[in-house]
Parts: structure tokens; C-alpha cells; sequence
């Protein structure tokens, strides 16, 4: 196997402590059959199959984001066209580990997955200081509102984006400093929501066997589901995963609900979940203990290379 890490939007915009750089998948590289991993971009994804002389698999930790298609009619001929970039060039890899597994249902290379965590950074200590924890950016306003009611009820909590807004604690830290503020707090709050710009909905439509793919159900809606890094980052780092429930639950597919993760409703529901752990915070040990205990022994690098790329064969 050879490693391609291929994300020069990523690198253009100054997320280079994205999660994905820290996996190590490089380590894994003379262990494996003849193949070449790329680790996607699907901003601008290279061609495959055009300038690689071996199988290629590729890692997407995106999916079902940016599956989409750009068609455009030919306004002499009347034909149909695919025009720019998107992420139908990776329908043609030979196979992708992609997170979204309503679009591996759907089409025929794709396998679903984890989102591995390097078990090298798997803590043992754990100094619970914070109510609860977010990291990642609340442009739309169902997330914001959730945020603001944290804020407005005077939790002690910390928040993670590049952002720098009125709510954020911790703006544009590093990947391991990002991991110890978790391993701080008591709680992780979690969503699995990716939100679709009104404009996107008739590219996602157009995007291979778009009417198969459940990840799309709700596309009038303008959501779609999306498994974070948080809930894994979350379950490695013993704090509470409390998540948001949605259509689709994907979540499930990885914990068990009121035995390894508790779900809310809203945001007064939130309040009152917030409220209950804090003050009840030794009844859900046994919690903290299975997911952690679920993710350590399921959800590693190593387990990823174990069950995806070690007998992968062509």
C-alpha cells in the first residue's frame, strides 16, 4: 500500500490539525497488498484511475457531503454534460471506505466505516473540570440556539472552532489540545446533522443513484446525516456523549442509546439533561465506562487497519 494524502483545500484554509493528518495510516504502508490509499479531498478530488497504475481505495471522512454532480445542457446540441469539479470523480476508485453508510448501500465500491481514532493518543487519566464540551462550527441556527441556551443557563463549558465568536472558548486550538479540553469535560455534545445550502439540493439530486440513497430522504428539508469525529473523540476521552436525536439516529451504528450514549430532544431538553448529569454525575459512570471500553477495543487506527486494509485484495 501506498499512502497519497491529497487535501489541498484543507491546507489552503489552515485546517492542518484536522483529524485525519494524526491517523498514521502511513505506518501501515508494508503490511498490506499492492494498492494505493488516498486520503481524499472532495473539494477538488484528483482523477482517479487516471495517473495511478495500481487499484486505488480511498478514505472519505465526508460522505455524504459534497456528493454531488454539476449537469449542464448543451445549449446547440441539447446534450448533457458534467461540468466541474465534484466528488463523482470517486465513483470511479476501485473502492471507498467512506463514513456515510446509506451511500455505501447505494453504490456498489463502497464500504462503511468508523471514524478511526489514533490509539496513540488514547488517555488513561481523565480531570473532569467542564459541564460540557462542542467543537465545531454553528452556522445554522437549530445549532447556534442550542449553543446560546448553554451559554444562557450559566454552564461552565468550553467550545472549539476557528470562528472566535461571542461563545467561543477555545478558538483555532491544536488537535491535542482539542483532546484534553474532552478529557475535561463531563459531557460532549453531539449532533449528525450536515446542513444543505437550498442552491445544493438539485446537485445532491443529481449525484449517482441519488434516489436509492437514504442519506438524501430529507433533502427538501436541507439536512442530511453526517457522523462526526466528536462522538468517537468524545467516547475515547470519557466524556458523556449527549446527542442530538434526527431522522436517521446514524449514531446507533456505533453506540447503544441509554447504555453507552443519551440522546435530546431540544433545547430545553438539552438544559435539562445538562442539569441532571451534573448533578447526578457519579449514576452514569457505568456509561462513561462501556462507551469508553466500546471505542478503545472497536474504533482504534489499528482496529481500522485490521478490519479494512490488511486482507483488502483485488
Amino acid at each position: 500500500m501506498k499512502l497519497i494524502q491529497y487535501f489541498p483545500a484543507l491546507e489552503k484554509e489552515g485546517y492542518m490539525d484536522d483529524p485525519v493528518y494524526h491517523l498514521d495510516l502511513k505506518r501501515f504502508e508494508d503490511t498490506t497488498s499492492d494498492f494505493y490509499l488516498v486520503v481524499g479531498d472532495l473539494y477538488n478530488p484528483p482523477k482517479l484511475q487516471q495517473h495511478f497504475d495500481k487499484p486505488v481505495v480511498v478514505l472519505t471522512l465526508e460522505e455524504p457531503n459534497f456528493c454531488t454532480r454539476d449537469l449542464q445542457q448543451d445549449p446547440i446540441t441539447g446534450e448533457i454534460r458534467l461540468i466541474g469539479p465534484h466528488a463523482d470523480d470517486f465513483n470511479r476508485a476501485n473502492k471507498i471506505l467512506t463514513l456515510c453508510p446509506y451511500t455505501a448501500a447505494s453504490i456498489d465500491n463502497r464500504t462503511p466505516i468508523f471514524f478511526p481514532f489514533n490509539e496513540k493518543y488514547i488517555k488513561t487519566e481523565f480531570e473532569k473540570k467542564f459541564d460540557i464540551i462542542y467543537s465545531g462550527h454553528y452556522h445554522n441556527p437549530l445549532l447556534s440556539d442550542l449553543i446560546k441556551s448553554i451559554h444562557d443557563n450559566g454552564f461552565d463549558y468550553r467550545v472549539i472552532n476557528s470562528s472566535n465568536d461571542i461563545y467561543t472558548t477555545n478558538a483555532n486550538c491544536s488537535y491535542i489540545e482539542k483532546l484534553d479540553l474532552y478529557a475535561q469535560s463531563r459531557i460532549t455534545l453531539c449532533h449528525n446533522l450536515l446542513f444543505v445550502s437550498p442552491q445544493n439540493v438539485p446537485r445532491y439530486k443529481q449525484f449517482l443513484n441519488a434516489d436509492k440513497n437514504l442519506a438524501f430522504a430529507h433533502l427538501d428539508s436541507e439536512i442530511m446525516p453526517q457522523i462526526k469525529s466528536r462522538v468517537f473523540e468524545a467516547a475515547f476521552n470519557k466524556s458523556i456523549i449527549l446527542c442530538l436525536k434526527d431522522p436517521w439516529n446514524i449514531i446507533e451504528m456505533f453506540f447503544e442509546p441509554e447504555t453507552e450514549f443519551i440522546y435530546f430532544e431540544n433545547e430545553v431538553d438539552l438544559v435539562e439533561k445538562i442539569s441532571y448529569i451534573k448533578n447526578n454525575y457519579g449514576e452514569f459512570e457505568p456509561m462513561i465506562e462501556r462507551a469508553y471500553q466500546k471505542a478503545i477495543n472497536s474504533y482504534t487506527t489499528q482496529h481500522f487497519y485490521e478490519q479494512y486494509l490488511k486482507n483488502l485484495k483485488f
